[in-house]
């Protein structure tokens, strides 16, 4: 019986060994014993091994621009970049020989880790230093800080004002524009001053203010709306994966024996 099941991140994990020296082998040994260790910590009884596979269709069709600040600047970053995929072309070869390894085509991690947390009946545990994913709910561990990671350490009440925030804010790590001189600090203040817990609690601005920042709220719906198609794991879910490949794969996946 699965009590809990540890969902990995892997884009966002795999950056742990950017630029590493360790030979091709000996980085999948390590990464593959790296995970069990977090398996065994975290008291998972299995994990699920989570891949991009070529972006975000969905996010590209509303917003070309969408990771266009992804492509490496210089030449030393270039090769260190394709140094990483290639290497992890390999490791990925191993993960899967070791763990239920799922990606789909045109849909990021975040995506697919979502789904897996509405599908799951059983505990989940998420291992990630990716922010977007403490929209979820789900108890998240940060390897990089080494602890749990959750919006409510930011002030926030929930999530809905957490993603609510990102969409005044934007993202720059994804390149997402967000309003001008508001980032998630900012929003958090506007939104307890003006008891803003939703979209439509936006609307609780007064008309008349005189902030630059409250007007440019109000001036932004555009942005506004566009950014929380982007930044909102939850809501359009089923309109970014295909659940009956995704219930396939994970179906296939239980099928087998990992332990062996």
């Amino acid at each position: 019986m699965i009590d809990r099941t540890m969902l990995v991140d892997m884009n966002h994990f795999s950056f742990r060994w950017f630029g590493t020296k360790l030979p091709v082998d000996k980085l999948a040994m390590q990464v593959v014993e790296n995970i069990q260790s977090f398996e065994k910590s975290l008291i998972a009884d299995r994990t699920l091994v989570i891949r991009d596979w070529r972006g975000s269709k969905f996010r590209k069709g509303l917003y070309p621009e969408y990771k266009g600040n992804r492509k490496p600047k210089t030449e030393e970053q270039e090769d260190k970049m394709k140094k990483h995929f290639a290497n992890f072309g390999y490791v990925d070869k191993i993960l899967k020989m070791t763990f239920p390894f799922i990606r789909q085509e045109y849909v990021e991690a975040d995506d697919i880790i979502m789904y897996f947390c509405q599908k799951l009946k059983e505990k989940k545990v998420i291992l990630s230093g990716d922010q977007d994913l403490m929209q979820i709910g789900v108890p998240q561990f940060s390897s990089t800080k080494g602890a749990f990671i959750s919006f409510k350490e930011q002030g926030f009440l929930s999530a809905e004002q957490f993603i609510l925030a990102k969409a005044l804010a934007g993202d720059n790590s994804d390149n997402i524009k967000g309003l001008e001189r508001i980032g998630m600090k900012t929003a958090l203040k506007m939104f307890l001053k003006h008891n803003i817990n939703t979209y439509e609690d936006l609307g609780n601005i007064p008309g008349n203010t005189k902030s630059k920042l409250e007007r440019r709220v109000i001036e932004g719906e555009e942005v506004i709306d566009r950014n929380l198609k982007l930044v909102d794991l939850i809501n359009y879910n089923a309109e970014i994966v295909d659940a009956d490949d995704l219930d396939a794969q994970l179906e296939a996946a239980e099928g087998m024996d990992w332990l062996s």
